[in-house]
Parts: structure tokens; C-alpha cells; sequence
């Protein structure tokens, strides 16, 4: 059984969507397939990130926390912020 999708509209350049249209064909899969894949490598691109913990700790000085360079405190913060920033789950 496949996945439950949930229906997107949005607008394409012209040329943009003659080049899907190309390609799509060329590979023989639907266009939504090309889009599909496409948004997956980029929040792959973009979240890779998100399972580092180190990465969590930006911002948190404007936040006002005043211990974060104690020694003793950061595990505290990594892995309380790595709970956090699950923005690549699937």
C-alpha cells in the first residue's frame, strides 16, 4: 500500500516546466515523482545539520543564556536543544 500524500499547487516558470516535462519523459517517471525526489534532496541538503549537536548552540548566547561557556553546563545544552531539532524526521 503506498504512502498518503498530501495534495500541493504551486507555480512553475514556464521554462522551468517544460525542462520537468523533458526530463520526466526522458526518464519515463511523472513530473510529481521529479518533485518529490527533488524536495527530499534538499532537506537532506538543508537538515544535515540538524543532527549535530554543536549546531543547537548557535543563538543560544542571544537567548540569554549566561552559563553556556561553563565546562560543567554544555552537555546540558547539546542534548537538551538536540531534542529539539528533529526537522529531519520523515
Amino acid at each position: 500500500m503506498s504512502e498518503k500524500m498530501d495534495r500541493l499547487q504551486f507555480y512553475l516558470p514556464p521554462s522551468l516546466n517544460k525542462r520537468l516535462d523533458e526530463i520526466a519523459k526522458q526518464q519515463n517517471v511523472s513530473k510529481a515523482y521529479l518533485i518529490r525526489e527533488g524536495v527530499k534532496n534538499l532537506l537532506k541538503e538543508k537538515c544535515s545539520y540538524c543532527h549535530d549537536p554543536a549546531y543547537s548552540l548557535i543563538g543560544l548566547i542571544d537567548e540569554g543564556i549566561k552559563d553556556l561557556g561553563a565546562a560543567k553546563n554544555h552537555d546540558h545544552y547539546l542534548y537538551e536543544q538536540e531534542e529539539k531539532n528533529d526537522c529531519c524526521q520523515q
